[in-house]
């Protein structure tokens, strides 16, 4: 049975402990593989020639995990996301309170005027509908 090297190995753990190598022998080629939580280990990559041949694994495997890899991300690179992200939902936030207020200023402006006017007495209410003058009953002089 054939075993990658021990170097490789540890470069491949290095980049993430979940990831193997084990020879198939159906293939008769090294799989680098993935340690799901539950069952076998999943095959990410079969090391091959460019002929299909057999041959063993090295820094060209590492080389394309890390190429395929889209979380390796450096964090400096990981920190400027974050912080674009906060405050662009500082801003999105901001407007949404703004946009409230003048909704809720839209919707309230009828009340806030009939008050104001009942405050100063029926000459300054400003209700937006006609108001109704009492008929006089019995007898007017």
């Amino acid at each position: 049975m054939y075993k990658p090297d021990r170097h490789f190995m540890k470069q491949l753990k290095d980049l993430d402990p979940k990831l193997g190598c084990e020879f198939n022998h159906n293939t008769q080629r090294f799989n680098i593989t993935y340690k799901r939580a539950t069952g076998l280990p999943v095959p990410i990559v079969q090391v091959k020639t460019e002929d299909e041949k057999f041959r063993r694994p090295d820094q060209r495997e590492i080389k394309l995990l890390c190429e395929s890899d889209t979380h390796r991300v450096s964090m400096n690179e990981r920190l400027n996301k974050a912080s674009k992200y906060m405050s662009d939902y500082r801003e999105q936030k901001e407007r949404e309170a703004r946009e409230n207020l003048r909704l809720m200023t839209i919707d309230d402006k009828r009340q806030l005027r009939r008050a104001f006017g009942r405050l100063h007495g029926p000459k300054y209410d400003g209700s937006i509908f006609n108001k109704a003058t009492p008929k006089p009953k019995g007898k007017v002089f």
